[in-house]
């Protein structure tokens, strides 16, 4: 049987650990869903986002965003990844996307992030 070794993408290893050393239990969830195979990390249509989520809020997504549905709130969502169609219907509903990366920086506490998997 083969060893599991985890992601083998260099900068997916460097966010996890980087999630990892921050004591927020959001960004600790975000990390271990990344350590799973790609074939197991969520892939979050828009359509789901509108139901789920008010206005205003702040979204992460621990794999990739799709277009699939339209985005009526104003939302701030953060991701590995986002298809470019879903790029288009977010910058026409006045929505933000910010990577996964760079938003952690901003908010190493993980205040007011909503988790959706």
């Amino acid at each position: 049987m083969v060893k599991p070794t985890g992601p083998t993408d260099k900068n997916i290893q460097e966010l996890i650990m980087k999630l990892k050393k921050t004591k927020a239990n959001v960004w600790r969830a975000v990390a271990e869903q990344l350590s799973k195979p790609r074939r197991i990390r969520p892939e979050v249509n828009l359509d789901k986002i509108n139901r789920i989520a008010h206005d205003n809020d702040i979204i992460a997504v621990a794999g990739k965003i799709l277009g699939r549905g339209e985005l009526t709130k104003k939302v701030t969502i953060t991701a590995v990844n986002i298809s470019q169609s879903a790029l288009t219907k977010l910058s026409k509903s006045g929505s933000t996307y910010i990577s996964l990366a760079d938003y952690i920086e901003r908010n190493p506490e993980g205040k007011r992030v909503l988790l959706i998997k």
